[in-house]
């Protein structure tokens, strides 16, 4: 049962050392599912070849949670490898078959008991506190910076060819006045425009960067060309227009509750 609970060991030292460096790429502002699946290729070394692995390779501090992390995954396997065929060598023909299945029962149960939510909460604690305190990577929280609310998110808009965002200028549209904020521009060509100017004409099929409102953005996604698009345009201006007053109003009259609640009668 030793070589059972050696490899059991090396599979959970494996996940906290891939859970770890993908926590630690996203505190340097790297989406989840982007460092996630950055960790798991450069650990095992295999799909680090897409354009996501640009964000990591052009940063210094992923640079380094990457390169040791391929170090690491390259021992880590070659050890389970190892532990594997010492086992099989040393085995009874008879009894390699029944030594398979329980190597697999066991990767099996670990691969179900990681994904118990209460040990993955538990292990995010533990990692992002250690990182934090150890300063191995800079905390980039966007939710913070941006104000992001709940209702609110950055969010890409693919143009479609019948799009009423074709050809406008980013002053024509004037998307401001719906409460979206375009944050970049990425082309067809792949090149990315970032803070954008008024004067930045739209194409079919370029992708927008953009923050506001879930409801106006998607409804800006399905918006299309004509009259039609231009009703709708108007329209979500209004509906922007009340939600910022209904935001003032709501906001006196919580000013004015904290006032009376803090006034002491004579």
């Amino acid at each position: 049962m030793g070589w059972v609970i050696a490899l059991s060991l090396i599979a959970v030292a494996a996940y906290i050392i891939i859970h770890t460096a993908a926590m630690a790429l996203e505190m340097t502002g790297v989406s989840r599912d982007v460092a996630r699946f950055q960790a798991l290729s450069a650990f095992f070394g295999v799909g680090f070849t897409t354009s996501e692995s640009e964000l990591v390779v052009d940063h210094p501090a992923r640079r380094r949670i990457i390169r040791d992390l391929i170090i690491i995954g390259n021992i880590g396997i070659l050890s389970i490898i190892g532990s594997v065929v010492a086992t099989l060598v040393n085995s009874d023909p008879e009894d390699v078959p029944g030594r398979m299945g329980l190597i697999v029962a066991v990767l099996i149960a670990l691969y179900f008991v990681r994904r118990l939510r209460i040990i993955n909460t538990v292990v995010d604690r533990i990692v992002r506190a250690t990182l934090e305190r150890s300063g191995v990577v800079r905390v980039l929280d966007y939710e913070r910076l941006l104000g992001i609310r709940r209702g609110f998110s950055v969010s890409e808009v693919f143009i479609e060819p019948d799009s009423w965002l074709v050809d406008k200028t980013l002053m024509e549209a004037k998307l401001h006045d719906e409460g979206i904020n375009v944050l970049a521009v990425l082309t067809r060509d792949g090149k990315y425009h970032a803070t954008p100017n008024r004067d930045t004409r739209l194409r079919a099929r370029q992708t927008i960067i953009a923050y506001g409102r879930d409801e106006a953005i998607h409804r800006l996604a399905a918006r299309q060309g004509g009259e039609s698009g231009h009703t709708e345009h108007e329209e979500a201006v209004r509906r922007h227009l009340k939600s910022l007053v209904d935001e003032a109003v709501n906001h006196g009259e919580s000013a004015t509750d904290e006032n009376q609640t803090g006034t002491v009668s004579p």
